[in-house]
């Protein structure tokens, strides 16, 4: 036995090196009961002349199984529980920015048990896709905007997914942006309609919801409306111009808690009085130019088409004086040859067998039999 330092007696290994000896290896020790940690153990090493070769220190995985709090079960709850809790509405201006947190008070439970977890963001039916230019994740869980708009008006929902086959919703919010300019811009007499983008909401909270629609901060109440997920009106007004906001209510019945309140939706309208025009100045002005550019255009396609025209008749005018010129000059010189020259150009070879072969030739072979 060889008695260390720090009092403590650890018997020395048999497989001794030459520069120096290790200690036994002392027990496994695992910072964390479950959740999945690293075990590590040591040894140590009395050198004599040198060192000892081989590793000092070993770990290995240990406490690979959930906490309580961590089993599916119990996580599916207290997240339908922080959606009820955390859940909020905001009313924000155009060009404002905003974050929303995804995982809440459950994240440092899913971080130390689902250390592969992802985040998904929904946007009201449909899956969110990160625009670069005004949209980020912090953390990568927390989703960043740097630039409301309009069309971030909605249902927002954060989806949290631990593995293969868990997936379960942490957060959920609710965006009315308002703009700055008409998003609807219509005639007297005419129709308009705006959606409320209440969907998602039924699916995370099982009590009854009530819609209501506010025009320029006061509840519409004319019979039109009623509680339909979609705002119609079908004959405008200049009245009815001005801003309209989508308020989801929870039915105060059965609530042992205070109901909760979306605004999910707000739309700016201008309803035009009548003899006025959609096309303000600046809009004649861009049509004008239009125009102007469309006449200068078609005048340059009708010059150029002329002036194809013309040349094509002028080529076939010149073709014709030449093919008559030659037709001349060919009835000249066939009109000058000799009847003889004729009769040997119309006859120049004759059939003999199935070969053609010049008189002339024929000629020779007669006289050469002769003789």
């Amino acid at each position: 036995m060889k008695k260390r330092s720090d009092g403590c007696c650890r018997k020395r290994e048999s497989n001794a090196t030459e520069n120096g000896e290790w200690s036994i290896w002392f027990k496994w020790f695992c910072p964390i009961t479950c959740g999945g940690g690293t075990a590590e153990r040591r040894r140590f090493c009395y050198t004599g002349k040198g060192k000892c070769k081989g590793d000092e220190v070993e770990r290995k995985p240990c406490a690979t199984e959930l906490c309580p709090e961590a089993k599916p079960s119990r996580l599916l709850a207290q997240a339908k529980k922080q959606i009820v809790d955390n859940t909020k509405s905001y009313q924000l201006q155009k060009g404002e920015e905003i974050t929303l947190n995804c995982l809440g008070g459950l994240k440092s439970v899913i971080q130390k048990n689902y250390r592969n977890f992802k985040t998904i963001w929904h946007h009201n039916q449909e899956v969110f896709h990160l625009e670069r230019e005004r949209t980020g994740l912090m953390d990568k869980v927390n989703l960043y905007i740097a630039r409301l708009f309009p069309k971030d008006n909605g249902v927002w929902a954060c989806e949290a997914q631990l593995d293969a086959k868990l997936k379960l919703f942490t957060a959920v919010y609710t965006l009315a942006v308002e703009n700055d300019a008409p998003d609807i811009e219509v005639k007297t007499g005419s129709s308009f309609s705006i959606p409320c983008n209440d969907l998602r909401l039924s699916k995370f909270f099982e009590t009854k919801l009530i819609i209501q629609w506010y025009h320029n901060t006061s509840l519409y109440e004319n019979g039109k409306a009623g509680n339909a997920r979609e705002l119609y009106i079908r004959s405008s007004k200049p009245e009815d111009s001005g801003i309209w906001l989508c308020k989801v209510n929870e039915d105060k019945k059965r609530l042992e808690r205070p109901p909760k309140v979306w605004a999910t939706n707000v739309v700016n309208v201008n309803v035009l009085p009548p003899g006025d025009s959609i096309f303000n100045n600046d809009n004649l002005i861009i049509a004008a130019i239009l125009l102007g550019l469309v006449a200068v255009i078609s005048s340059v396609i009708i010059c150029c088409v002329q002036i194809r025209k013309k040349s094509r008749i002028q080529r076939d005018e010149e073709s014709g004086k030449n093919s008559k010129k030659a037709y001349r000059i060919h009835k000249k010189t066939t009109s000058k040859r000799s009847p003889r020259k004729r009769l040997e150009n119309r006859g120049k070879y004759a059939k003999k067998g199935t070969k053609k072969r010049p008189i002339e030739s024929r000629k020779k072979q007669q006289r050469g039999g002769r003789r």
